[in-house]
């Protein structure tokens, strides 16, 4: 692990911080840790979808966005669609998984 040896900047404290340390120091401050974890989850549909009932049913569905604690889920075919809502809560606990916290409580299939 990167660890920051610089001389320490005047007005700073000039302590080495491990380089993911500062990083994570930084998405904090910035409230950036949230859309992130959200990130997370849209880019991970895909793949926890077709790990779950595998199938391709990445194909025939792709993650939307997240609305108030919920994922938005758009599947073109309507036997698919209800096929999902059955894992819905096997899914919630894989994305959030993750994603490195709780993010989603639920997925809306439409």
């Amino acid at each position: 692990m990167a660890l920051s040896t610089s001389k320490p900047i005047p007005g700073r404290l000039g302590h080495p911080q491990r380089l993911g340390d500062s990083i994570k120091a930084f998405v904090q401050r910035a409230g950036l840790e949230r859309p992130l974890m959200e990130q997370r989850i849209l880019s991970s549909w895909e793949e926890v979808v077709e790990g779950v009932t595998g199938d391709r049913a990445g194909v025939v569905s792709r993650s939307e966005r997240i609305q108030a604690n919920e994922l938005i889920v758009r599947v073109s075919d309507p036997v698919w669609r209800h096929r999902l809502r059955f894992e819905e809560q096997r899914f919630v606990k894989m994305l959030n998984e993750m994603a490195g916290g709780q993010v989603i409580r639920s997925i809306r299939f439409i």
